[in-house]
């Protein structure tokens, strides 16, 4: 098989980065080919260097650890999440947002944290079997029945130029000590000397994802501490499985998962009490100098635990059998029991075989179309329609006069609009039909991009929930600023794009088909405006971007997908127009909106899947400023100033002129982000 991983670290020397060499090796002797690309869907190195992975005929992709506080776009191939990561690693507002982007990927592979996972993301763990960070069985190297042993500790340290040490004192006292040999990179994110003044500190070791094994085994004692947020979750880091892979006699803190998986062959210890465990810790060494028959007995059984279930070959295997399995369900239309009336606004040839060319790469096919154009065109593809179908006459000018003859012959309890210009994620109604099925929800809708056909670079325009005043925007026609709220209104129909929601079939009781026959073109947007106004109910976004159009940039998707707002766009004023058409209709409504408290949206878009150098990274000379005036303010290091410079995250939030720090990659260290999300007044 053909293998992507999404590579979101770049070149960054971490635990992760170790891991994917181990994959890599194990997959390609499983014979398979593993490409790795970067976190903009393109391949930086190889035969496929300058390829996007989208133009490779790749059978997955998966990635890991992926915590982003916007959603981006995952690339339209199989996807599978595994989740490394604890959820303690991201102690900010931003949480439930990230646990809700978990839904972009198609499958989720993962072994902790399921009932937050399952029952609050209605997602299934179990789906597809988890790789662990662990080692190849073939890398392990047998124990040794040495005399003299020393403890083998190896951490970046980088919380020491952030808040303060993790584990400081513990640290110092096995420093005296003189019994334990510290490793760790030389250089982090810019930070320098982070084991300074730890007589212990012996250097790096070769980052090639084996020598750490071999300094392991020469050590004889491994101590394996993860971290709280990996203790909270039962979940461990790499060094749990280097260390029984490296034949070493294991030191853990005490966690649930390495007592379930390796019982009393493992020494525990509570590092809270950061003297006690250095003293205990000494001890532990000392009883394995005095006992090293029984010493190397629990190394020897640690290593057989590893060998029989925890190796990454057997994971990658099983990984890989069951991805294949999960893919052939999800293209099974035998198991495919809801028909989904899709309603086709055709007004040429080459719009029937763009909706074609949508519709048969979706997972879910069972579909009945609705095709709503002329008799002649009809005609002309009727012959090359693979679905169910039925015809119906186009009214040129309104096409919601047409909306009661598409209820009348609808064969399926859900619908979705297209036209011509819609281009789809082959998830992209298998999503929308899952979230809508597990809420009680009248409709739900996608994310939305701009997609470049010449290189296959995405541009965001929609990344997050529309909120019910967005929606009803066009109530405030008295109110509006003519230099930029008709823009806004236009810009939330382009994002609300008419293919990226399904609504339930149920809905249509809140519809009148007097007033959708007054409606010319945005009928979907006037179905969602109903059921807001009527009954104050939102749809339900389902955190995945998987629909859009084709274009350059938004101005170009305006000129061709929204060819009735032409005119609109030419004069800003005329912008009435389609205002007023949805004042008319709804009149006799009573509703409130807020005027004033309408998000502002970018309209040219997030741009996503470019390269690093991209202009986005200008916003910060102007706010550098700032950003050191609260610095000082909060007495915070200059050290995290310039993660945050590194990362480019400053965000509106709210409406108000207030901004959140925080950190994108370095979002394992816990302390950090309750000192910089504090907003600033700007």
């Amino acid at each position: 098989m053909k293998i992507c991983f999404f590579n979101i670290f770049g070149e960054l020397k971490n635990a992760e980065q170790e891991t994917l060499m181990r994959l890599k090796y194990c997959f390609e002797k499983q014979g398979h080919m593993l490409i790795i690309s970067d976190r903009y869907g393109f391949i930086n190195e190889g035969k496929y260097k300058g390829n996007h992975i989208e133009d490779l005929d790749i059978d997955f992709l998966f990635t890991y650890n992926t915590f982003e506080f916007a959603l981006a776009i995952v690339p339209d191939i199989f996807s599978v999440f595994l989740h490394w990561s604890p959820i303690g690693f991201v102690a900010n507002f931003q949480t439930i947002l990230e646990l809700k982007a978990f839904n972009q990927y198609d499958y989720f592979g993962g072994f902790y944290e399921t009932n937050i996972i399952k029952n609050y993301l209605n997602i299934n763990p179990g789906e597809i079997s988890p790789i662990a960070s662990s080692v190849p069985e073939d890398f392990s190297i047998k124990p040794q029945k040495k005399a003299k042993k020393k403890l083998f500790y190896v951490g970046i340290n980088f919380e020491r130029k952030l808040v303060a040490m993790r584990y400081e004192t513990l640290f110092k006292e096995l420093d005296k000590s003189n019994l334990i040999d510290i490793y760790g990179p030389k250089e982090v994110y810019g930070q320098k000397n982070l084991w300074a003044g730890f007589s212990s500190y012996r250097g790096e070791i070769p980052f090639d994802g084996k020598s750490i094994l071999k300094s392991i085994n020469e050590a004889g004692i491994c101590l394996a501490l993860n971290s709280p947020m990996h203790n909270d979750a039962n979940a461990v880091s790499n060094r749990l499985f280097e260390a029984a892979a490296a034949g070493a006699v294991i030191i853990s803190d005490d966690n649930k998962y390495v007592r379930d998986k390796f019982g009393d062959s493992v020494f525990y210890i509570n590092p809270n009490d950061e003297k006690k465990s250095a003293k205990q810790i000494l001890e532990i060494i000392n009883w394995i100098e005095e006992n090293p028959n029984n010493a190397y007995e629990m190394a020897c059984k640690s290593q057989n635990v590893f060998l029989k279930d925890l190796g990454l070959n057997r994971m990658t295997e099983d990984f890989i059998y069951k991805t294949k399995l999960r893919i052939y369900e999800l293209n099974n239309i035998n198991s495919q029991k809801d028909v989904i009336d899709i309603i086709c606004y055709i007004d040429s040839i080459d719009d029937y075989t763009n909706i074609s060319r949508q519709l048969n790469k979706q997972y879910y096919q069972n579909f009945h179309l609705l095709l709503v154009t002329d008799k002649p065109i009809y005609e002309k593809i009727q012959k090359n329609i693979k679905y169910s179908n039925t015809f119906i006459e186009k009214d040129n000018e309104f096409k919601g006069k047409n909306l009661y003859e598409c209820f009348s012959k609808m064969k399926g309890s859900f619908f979705t609009f297209m036209d011509g210009f819609c281009i789809m994620h082959k998830r992209h109604i298998h999503k929308n039909l899952e979230t809508i099925k597990s809420t009680n929800c009248y409709f739900c809708y996608s994310g939305c991009y701009i997609k470049d056909k010449s290189s296959n670079k995405y541009i965001v325009i929609n990344n997050r929930e529309i909120s019910r005043d967005e929606f009803l925007s066009f109530k405030n026609i008295d109110n509006i600023n003519w230099e930029y709220k008709d823009m806004q209104c236009l810009f939330i129909e382009t994002i609300f794009s008419r293919n990226c929601c399904i609504f339930r079939k149920d809905i249509m009781k809140y519809v009148d088909f007097e007033e959708a026959s007054k409606i010319s073109n945005a009928i979907h947007y006037y179905i969602a405006c109903c059921l807001l106004i009527k009954t104050n109910s939102l749809g339900r976004f389902t955190y995945a971007l998987t629909a859009g159009y084709h274009g350059s940039d938004i101005n170009d998707v305006n000129n061709t997908a929204f060819q009735h707002r032409k005119f609109w766009h030419d004069n800003r004023r005329s912008a009435k127009l389609f205002i007023n058409e949805f004042n008319l209709v709804f009149f006799k409504y009573t509703f409130e909106t807020l005027p004033n408290f309408i998000p502002y949206r970018n309209l040219l878009g997030e741009k996503v899947f470019y390269n690093e150098e991209e202009p986005q990274q200008k916003i910060l000379p102007r706010n550098e400023k700032r950003i050191l005036k609260y610095i000082e303010k909060s007495k915070i290091s200059r050290s995290i100033l310039n993660l945050v410079l590194l990362d480019r995250n400053i965000r509106k939030i709210d409406g108000h002129m207030k901004y959140i720090l925080f950190l994108r990659k370095h979002h394992f260290i816990r302390n950090i982000f309750h000192q910089l999300s504090k907003k600033i007044e700007i």
